[in-house]
């Protein structure tokens, strides 16, 4: 798996009286699943975590390497918050000379400056009211009150913290929003990756032969700001990375896509997640013709090859930028629309596309129901090729209700304790994922007190995570057990 980032787990998400849940801390692992009862707020934390990635990419100016370039160019009209320009052109030179001191190690971690992390925290600090409006598209929620659960008196909150520290602290209540950063001035970071990201910023906004003016506040000032956006995905790993969600309901939002989007794209009002309308242009920007621009090219394949049994195909259609999606059985010489095929095949083809022509390593993928119209068997085949992708450095968050998926998520935690030579040897499809990059968290209660997210943490001996699947099996088995013992009652009568 990928090691670029750092820290490369260990983020934890705490969130408490948010929407539908009263209490819940998921530490956000390389693949995190989702369960339990329906109304229960999986679909809604999911959502959330999506929004904290678009928030961090809008406050850290990620972008095209275009876009990044205007950013670096711009002045910031601020006032300085801590230093003055020359304590700050001090703190950017010094950064740069560490960046490409002579002989330094490319993995060896650098310290921030404390001026670099302050400027880093007051930038998220001004940015409350932004996260509270990107949760509320994301979530599709007109009023602020509605992130608030039913009931809670003192607001929502939602905070990430890494180990013991606090970086972002947001609380909302009603139209009140804040966000509280905590940026240690001892925060460490990879060599490389910072030199790699600024590589192309560093020309613009460092010049030694700057002179020592007035013009050297709106120079420290807008080289700072550009540093810290592109220091921050760093230090919020992985919400420094896109994230793209596939919805629930995929089927009849493949089939509606058109319409849906002419009336948006159009201007109409729409009440629509911000999920779901992020999810159709996706479909739109990245898809005109299908030609795999995304990083899982192979996955996709089999997907297509072993659950499909057939292609997905996307060509232009008579409405300009709209696609046209098909699928072509296996031995056809001519596709069928979409919306004419099977339901399984509608409900896997976003997942195709995506990660054909979308994903690449290191993003982060968010799927709910990812078992949905799936025979048993096919869904553990897409969970072991989900699994696959995690393991080429993939980021999958899913919410489920299926008991194959985690039985196999089980079985590839568990093939870990084989060892590197006895993985290779096991069976098809047996990839092994270590424990620390699977978490499974458990939703627990409903709407009316809030439910309580838990881990779940794998049965060494059953190798099955305990989601309470097995109550109900054994409570249809004795339900079983009574029509047979009344069914031989009646006949001795």
């Amino acid at each position: 798996m990928s090691d670029e980032e750092t820290p490369r787990n260990g983020l934890t998400l705490e969130v408490a009286d948010f929407g539908p849940i009263a209490e819940a801390k998921v530490e956000l692992r390389p693949l995190t699943v989702f369960i339990g009862a329906s109304n229960t707020g999986k679909s809604w934390l999911a959502m959330a975590i999506y929004a904290l990635h678009r928030f961090m990419g809008k406050v850290s100016g990620l972008g095209s390497r275009s876009r990044r370039l205007v950013l670096a160019q711009r002045m910031f009209h601020i006032p300085m918050q801590f230093a003055d320009a020359g304590t700050v052109h001090r703190a950017v030179d010094e950064l740069v000379k560490d960046l490409h001191r002579p002989g330094a190690s490319a993995s060896e971690q650098i310290v921030l400056s404390r001026v670099l992390a302050q400027e880093i925290r007051v930038a998220l600090e001004r940015q409350g009211e932004d996260l509270r409006d990107e949760l509320r598209r994301s979530l599709g929620v007109i009023d602020a009150g509605e992130l608030v659960r039913e009931g809670a008196g003192n607001g929502a909150t939602v905070v990430a913290r890494q180990g013991a520290l606090d970086l972002l602290a947001f609380t909302v209540n009603g139209a009140q929003a804040t966000v509280e950063a905590s940026i240690p001035g001892d925060t460490r970071v990879r060599r490389d990756a910072v030199r790699n990201d600024l590589s192309h910023l560093l020309p613009i906004v460092h010049d030694p032969d700057q002179p020592d003016d007035e013009s050297l506040d709106l120079y420290s000032r807008d080289a700072l700001r550009v540093l810290s956006g592109q220091l921050l995905p760093r230090l919020f790993h992985p919400f420094g990375r896109q994230a793209f969600y596939v919805p629930a309901g995929r089927t009849g939002v493949i089939e509606a896509h058109r319409e849906i989007l002419s009336g948006v794209l159009g201007g109409a009002t729409s009440q629509l997640p911000g999920v779901l309308t992020d999810f159709l242009t996706r479909l739109i920007e990245h898809l005109p013709t299908g030609n795999g621009f995304g990083g899982f090219e192979d996955v996709a394949g089999r997907i297509e090859t072993e659950i499909l049994g057939g292609g997905i195909r996307v060509s232009p259609s008579q409405v300009i930028g709209f696609p046209q999606f098909s699928y072509r059985p296996d031995g056809w010489t001519k596709d069928l629309p979409l919306v004419n095929s099977s339901s399984a095949v509608s409900e896997l083809a976003p997942i195709v596309l995506f990660l054909r022509n979308v994903v690449t390593p290191g993003d982060v993928l968010i799927v709910e129901e990812p078992e949905a119209h799936l025979h048993p068997a096919a869904q553990v085949e897409l969970t072991r090729l989900l699994a696959a992708t995690v393991h080429a450095g993939l980021r999958v968050v899913m919410t489920t209700h299926s008991e194959w998926i985690l039985e196999a998520l089980g079985n590839a935690v568990r093939r870990s304790a084989l060892g590197g030579t006895a993985v290779a040897k096991a069976e098809p499809g047996g990839l092994a994922l270590m424990p620390s990059d699977v978490g499974a968290w458990l939703f627990k209660g409903g709407r009316s007190s809030g439910s309580v997210v838990e881990e779940i943490e794998l049965d060494d001996e059953t190798g099955l995570f305990p989601a309470g699947y097995d109550r109900v099996a054994e409570a249809l088995y004795n339900e079983g057990a009574r029509i047979f013992n009344e069914i031989q009652r009646a006949k001795g009568e």
